[in-house]
C-alpha cells in the first residue's frame, strides 16, 4: 500500500490542515515519480481547482473562514 493511501486514511479519521498537507504532499511525490511531466506548479493548480469546485458543494462550512485557513 502506498505511502499517499496511508496518509489519506489518516486524513479521513483525524481531518486537520496538517494532514490534508501531508497527504497531499505523498501524494504529489507519488504522482511526480508516476508521471515525471507533473511539476508542483501543475499539481498545485489542479488541487486549487479541486478545492474550489469542494467548497462551492459545500453548505454548512463558513468558506470565508476556510479560504484564509488553507
Amino acid at each position: 500500500m502506498s505511502n499517499w493511501v496511508i496518509q489519506n486514511f489518516i486524513y479521513n479519521f483525524n481531518p486537520s490542515i496538517y494532514n490534508y498537507i501531508k497527504f497531499k504532499w505523498h501524494h504529489f511525490r507519488f504522482c511526480s515519480k508516476d508521471d515525471p511531466t507533473i511539476s508542483a506548479a501543475l499539481y498545485l493548480e489542479n488541487l486549487l481547482t479541486e478545492v474550489a469546485i469542494e467548497l462551492t458543494k459545500e453548505t454548512t462550512v463558513n468558506k470565508s473562514l476556510w479560504h484564509w485557513q488553507l
